[in-house]
C-alpha cells in the first residue's frame, strides 16, 4: 500500500504492528512535537532527546493498545511522553550519590553532622558525643 504525508494515523496505526514504515510516518510526523514537549519539561537537549527515543520506543511496543475511540494518536503520544518525563526525573533524583547529599549537609561540628560525614562511624562510636534530645 502507498502512503503519502496525508494518510490518516488511524490507517498507520492499524498497520503499525505489522507494518515498520507505517510507524515510521508517525514518527516523521510527531517526533519533532513530542521532542518539543519533553524538551520544554527537562531543559537540556540530551535528556529530551534521549527521553523522546524512549517515548517512540514504547509507543512501537504499545502499539496494538491504543485505541483511537479514546483518543487521537497524538494525544496517546503525549500522555506517554508526560509519563516518560515523570519517570525520567523520578530516575534522576533516585540516582543522586549520597556524596552529593553530604556536601549538601552543612558541617556545623555537631556530633549528628560529624557522625554523617564519618562514613566507617558506626552507631557506638557516634553515641558518646551525641546530644541526648
Amino acid at each position: 500500500m502507498i502512503r503519502t504525508p496525508d494518510t490518516p494515523d488511524r490507517e498507520l496505526t492499524d498497520r503499525s504492528p505489522v507494518d515498520a514504515e507505517a510507524f515510521a510516518m508517525l514518527y516523521d510526523r510527531y517526533a519533532a512535537q513530542v521532542y518539543r514537549t519533553v524538551y520544554r519539561r527537562l531543559g537540556d537537549r540530551a535528556d529530551a532527546e534521549d527521553v523522546t527515543a524512549e517515548v517512540f520506543t514504547k509507543a512501537w511496543a504499545a502499539i496494538h493498545t491504543y485505541r483511537p475511540a479514546l483518543a487521537h494518536f497524538y494525544g496517546w503520544l503525549h500522555r506517554l511522553a508526560a509519563n516518560a518525563v515523570v519517570d525520567h526525573v523520578r530516575a534522576r533524583r533516585s540516582a543522586m550519590s549520597l556524596d552529593a547529599v553530604m556536601d549538601a549537609v552543612p558541617d556545623d561540628g555537631s556530633a549528628l553532622t560529624t557522625a554523617a560525614r564519618a562514613p566507617t562511624a558506626t552507631v557506638e562510636e557516634a553515641a558518646p558525643t551525641a546530644v541526648p534530645i
